[in-house]
């Protein structure tokens, strides 16, 4: 999506909330053109603001683009707000496309918040490891278990803590 247009009309299907002054240009400033995605593709991180979008379908894989943190058909989501979006480029987004990354205090509020009784929950660390001459591999270790294990719903899977939902840039 590169336009904050695209974004209202998603909010709009899954009754999210749209902050219009949230922008990919206004993001990818805030984050300083880095891509903050758990596991960035790319080793330096960096997002190059002078690749260009070419058009519909045609997007460069390094090209800077808008993640949301929960995803906003997500029910319960924040939604387009800036306590919900950072910067990734646009392969390293895709490849996340449907995971609640739950290293953001964020999306361990809303899996605390929405999971049921028969939610199975898994937390692990993903970490990058390459050899020389192979492809990166993430290897990951399990860190919690399904909710059910720890005693289902009578306590949160995360400590507790309330994320502020905000309508302005974090600042520095």
């Amino acid at each position: 999506m590169s336009g904050s247009g695209n974004f209202k009309k998603v909010c709009a299907k899954y009754g999210a909330h749209w902050d219009p002054g949230i922008t990919r240009l206004r993001v990818l400033n805030n984050d300083d053109w880095i891509c903050k995605m758990e596991i960035c593709l790319y080793g330096d991180r960096r997002i190059d603001p002078d690749i260009e979008f070419i058009g519909p379908g045609v997007i460069p894989e390094q090209y800077g683009s808008v993640d949301h943190i929960v995803a906003l058909s997500v029910p319960g989501t924040p939604g387009h707000v800036w306590s919900n979006v950072r910067a990734a480029h646009r392969s390293c987004n895709r490849e996340a496309s449907g995971l609640v990354w739950l290293t953001h205090q964020l999306a361990r509020d809303w899996l605390d918040e929405h999971a049921e009784e028969t939610t199975h929950v898994f937390a692990i660390q993903i970490g990058v490891v390459k050899t020389e001459g192979s492809p990166q591999a993430p290897p990951y270790r399990v860190v919690a278990r399904p909710m059910e294990a720890l005693g289902g719903l009578g306590g949160t899977l995360f400590p507790p803590y309330r994320a502020e939902v905000s309508n302005h840039p974090p600042s520095a």
